[in-house]
């Protein structure tokens, strides 16, 4: 008897690949419910959270702060020449772009609902 080194690749690959499409299979069949599931959920710790809401907010607005005071605050100079400043443009875009989003999250109660009214 002759060994078929490709035959017994392609026999392992099936038998791999079966249970994948058998677990794709259930995984697609329950998704609806573990979405329903988890919207439940997440809906009910988010009226929890809502309370908190004041507090992450301040916490937000205070790194927001810092991380302005660190992108612009003036650099250290020694006696005689500055050394070369490091250039900070990507760091200030970067700290421009946090604040455009989190001012965006932070006033989606406000827009929100009238933006879900325009569209649809």
């Amino acid at each position: 008897m002759e060994n078929n080194p490709r035959g017994k690749l392609l026999g392992l690959g099936a038998a791999a690949l079966l249970p994948a499409i058998g677990f794709s299979l259930t995984w697609f069949c329950c998704l609806p419910l573990a979405a329903g599931l988890l919207g439940v959920g997440l809906a009910g710790m988010g009226t929890k959270l809502m309370s908190l809401r004041p507090v992450f907010t301040g916490l937000s607005l205070v790194c927001l702060g810092v991380a302005f005071y660190q992108a612009y605050r003036p650099q250290p100079c020694g006696e005689g020449d500055c050394p070369a400043t490091p250039n900070r443009r990507g760091q200030r875009f970067l700290v421009w772009f946090m604040a455009v989003f989190i001012g965006t999250l932070l006033t989606i109660q406000y827009w929100g609902s009238w933006l879900i009214y325009w569209t649809s």
